[in-house]
């Protein structure tokens, strides 16, 4: 700035106003000369001085404006704007989360946490990236806080993510198949047709004892193999399902284990082995097995029973 003025000084004319004052020239034209300084000479110097000021300053700014836009924003650092889905039910499998995001400056893969469990980044973009979540991270339900850290900027993002306590359905239970088994039959295969039957939460009962194992299990079915020892006694039963709170229920339906069938009886000998003809009414003893209160034919005639054992029957022939 001083050699400003100095170049300035420089070039005006040379000259004194003590010199002029002690000169015999009159006041008029003192009066002009201080017009021309103040009117002209003056607003010149004051310009050539602002220019010198700004000219500078401006080119600095220019060159500085690219990196501190660029400091602000890193300054700012990465944040989560939303998600998809933007919620999950507990206890579900593992699914694909896309995380959205801000104030990224670079396309470097960054690092994500579902809670305290690292997540792998499996697809990365400027504005989002896709993050695989295991099962175990959502066993539970709660408020999760998800985080991405940006490793060109070092600045970490969070926001929180929910994951919800699914409301179980309230089971029913419609038609089995079979309807009804033998007692005494042996181990058997039971479908159950329904609705609302959950896995690993849906409970079954054969008459309170417990079905497990399903070899196959949807919303709609259930398949299970029944034991032998559920089934030794005849009645009617019921086939339940249970699921817990929250929502859940209690359906059911009956089953019946019928009394075995009768096995057919069977002859091995009479006794006596021929009758006479006489017109007097004989006796005939037949032996053999399954004798359980039968009715007896002879020649196609119905005749009486005088006594009955499971293997030995006398009857009365007219």
């Amino acid at each position: 700035m001083q050699n400003n003025r100095s170049s300035l000084s420089a070039a005006l004319p040379s000259f004194s106003l003590r010199r002029f004052v002690h000169q015999p020239i009159s006041a008029l034209f003192c009066m002009l000369l201080l017009s021309i300084w103040a009117t002209v000479l003056l607003p010149l110097y004051a310009q050539q001085e602002a220019n010198a000021i700004s000219l500078y300053p401006a080119l600095h700014l220019a060159s500085a404006d690219a990196s501190s836009i660029a400091a602000s924003r890193n300054a700012l650092g990465i944040g989560i704007t939303s998600f998809s889905p933007s919620s999950i039910n507990a206890g579900t499998n593992g699914f694909q989360l896309r995380i959205y995001l801000s104030g990224r400056v670079s396309q470097t893969i960054p690092t994500a946490n579902f809670g305290s469990v690292p997540v792998s980044v499996i697809e990365s973009n400027l504005n989002d990236i896709l993050v695989d979540v295991p099962a175990s991270a959502i066993a539970d339900a709660g408020t999760y806080q998800v985080s991405v850290t940006d490793p060109a900027t070092g600045t970490t993002g969070y926001a929180n993510f929910n994951v919800i306590q699914q409301s179980n359905p309230t089971p029913t239970v419609g038609v089995l198949q079979p309807p009804s088994v033998q007692a005494g039959s042996g181990s058997f295969s039971l479908v159950i047709n329904g609705r609302g039957f959950v896995s690993g939460v849906t409970q079954f009962t054969f008459n309170g004892l417990p079905l497990t194992n399903p070899s196959t299990l949807g919303f709609t079915y259930a398949v299970f193999t029944v034991p032998a020892s559920y089934i030794t006694n005849t009645g009617t039963i019921q086939i339940s399902a249970v699921n817990p709170t929250p929502g859940g229920g209690w359906g059911s339906n009956t089953f019946t284990i019928t009394a075995p069938a009768l096995p057919a009886p069977s002859i091995s000998s009479f006794t006596p082995t021929q009758l006479i003809a006489n017109g007097y009414a004989q006796t005939l003893t037949i032996y053999g097995n399954n004798f359980r209160n039968p009715s007896v034919t002879f020649n196609g005639s119905g005749v009486s029973i005088t006594s009955n054992g499971s293997n030995t029957l006398t009857i009365s022939i007219p």
